[in-house]
C-alpha cells in the first residue's frame, strides 16, 4: 500500500533519515533536526503543483504499518525526466 506522506509518517521519516545503515546508500545520516526539517519540506512539496517532488509512505499491506518511503523528484533541467528513489527500514528489505 502506498499513500501520500502525512504527519503520521514523521517518526518513520526521521528513523529512515537518521539510520546509518539506511543512509549508507544515500549520504551521511541526518541529525534529528535536519530530518525534521526535511520531513516538513517533503510535506510542503507534496502540496505544490507538479513539477516538484512527491513522497509516499509504503506498507506491505493495508493492515501493516509503513516500512518505507518512495519519492519522485522532477529534474529541474529536463521537464521530461524525474528520479524515483526509495528508502526502507532494514527489517523490510528483501520482503
Amino acid at each position: 500500500r502506498m499513500g501520500p506522506l502525512a504527519e503520521a509518517d514523521a517518526l518513520l521519516y526521521r528513523a529512515l533519515h537518521t539510520d546509518p545503515a539506511v543512509m549508507s546508500f544515500v549520504c551521511a545520516p541526518l541529525t534529528d533536526a535536519a530530518a525534521s526539517a526535511s520531513f516538513a519540506a517533503a510535506l510542503r512539496a507534496n502540496a505544490l503543483a507538479w513539477p516538484a517532488r512527491r513522497t509516499w509512505s509504503v506498507a506491505a499491506s493495508e493492515a501493516a504499518p509503513p516500512c518505507g518511503i518512495v519519492a519522485l523528484v522532477a529534474d529541474p533541467d529536463d521537464a521530461s525526466a524525474a528520479e524515483l528513489g526509495g528508502m526502507f527500514l532494514p527489517s523490510a528489505r528483501g520482503r
